[in-house]
């Protein structure tokens, strides 16, 4: 939790340096026009509160009702006029993506906004696609970013890319986005915080894990543990009702979830069930190249391993 807490400091710190209106400027306010105005706009569109065919540079009455509903909605003084409190809180909103996060086709929030927004910024990106849908425009925004910084070309904003676009140096200690071999040290810490009901939860994942995935990768592994906890997120059932649903997983019903787990998915387990996600918010996965329910009706998101994940 420090860890993030001191991520979410830099990364505010990053927006408001890149995009910020400074409290010592002059407020802005119907019939002005500029860059500071085309700024705002575009922060504007991101959280929702104007059109994309609005970003005009001109602070015209549709700006103006952009800000209002903005005030409305934030608790403040809704007179249209974008001052130093309106512009912090705006600058609060965006301040939203989360580099402990991954984000990938299928994804849709405020946070997504604000990494459209930083594409923008960087010139990969329209402000007419900053819409907080992490379609096939952005996906694409990304991959040439990665191209451009040496990074692996996949389209999947991560820790590596976002780390890149906001020029924030981390640390590699993070176990949400190792996903190499596991920190034993670390996940048997986390381990040791859980009651004894959430511990038999760990060993059932874990089981799961074995049986669907025991000879992938460790991020294949991790990655179909997420998934269940996905689900979990998703409908708010138990673990047990998420993996012995009827036709859930084909493990469950031929019995080979029965088998003792394996110590590398006993940690992979417990990373996912501490909220790490390879395969961001990916509910369905299937061998590859096999053709299934979620392959004709879910978006592929990635493939690691033989393992095919979809959103």
């Amino acid at each position: 939790m420090k860890l993030r807490k001191i991520l979410i400091i830099c990364l505010t710190a990053m927006l408001l340096a890149c995009f910020c209106i400074s409290a010592g400027a002059a407020e802005l306010k119907l019939n002005q026009s500029g860059e500071q105005v085309e700024q705002l706009q575009l922060k504007l569109i991101a959280l929702g509160y104007l059109d994309n065919s609005c970003k005009t540079g001109y602070y015209g009455q549709a700006t103006k009702n952009a800000v209002m509903s903005f005030q409305r909605d934030n608790g403040l003084q809704a007179d249209g006029i974008a001052g130093t409190k309106t512009n912090q809180a705006i600058e609060s909103k965006l301040a939203g993506v989360d580099t402990t996060k991954v984000y990938g086709p299928g994804d849709t929030s405020d946070e997504v906004s604000a990494l459209q927004l930083l594409l923008v910024q960087k010139g990969y990106l329209s402000s007419y696609s900053v819409s907080g849908v992490y379609g096939q425009v952005t996906k694409n925004a990304v991959m040439r970013f990665q191209s451009d910084n040496k990074l692996v070309c996949d389209g999947i904003a991560g820790r590596k890319t976002l780390a890149k676009l906001l020029g924030i140096q981390l640390e590699d200690n993070s176990i949400k986005t190792n996903y190499i071999q596991p920190d034993k040290k670390k996940l048997e810490a986390l381990f040791a915080t859980l009651n004894d009901k959430q511990k038999d939860e760990i060993y059932l994942l874990s089981q799961l894990i074995t049986a669907e995935a025991g000879g992938e990768p460790y991020e294949g592994q991790v990655a179909v543990g997420s998934v269940v906890l996905n689900r979990m997120e998703a409908s708010g059932k138990s673990m047990q009702d998420i993996i012995f649903a009827k036709n859930a997983f084909s493990v469950v019903k031929d019995g080979k979830i029965n088998k003792i787990p394996t110590e590398q998915c006993r940690y992979a387990a417990i990373q996912s069930y501490f909220g790490a996600k390879p395969v961001s918010s990916a509910q369905y996965f299937n061998m590859k190249n096999i053709e299934s329910w979620a392959s004709k009706n879910k978006e592929l998101y990635r493939i690691i391993g033989n393992h095919a994940f979809y959103i």
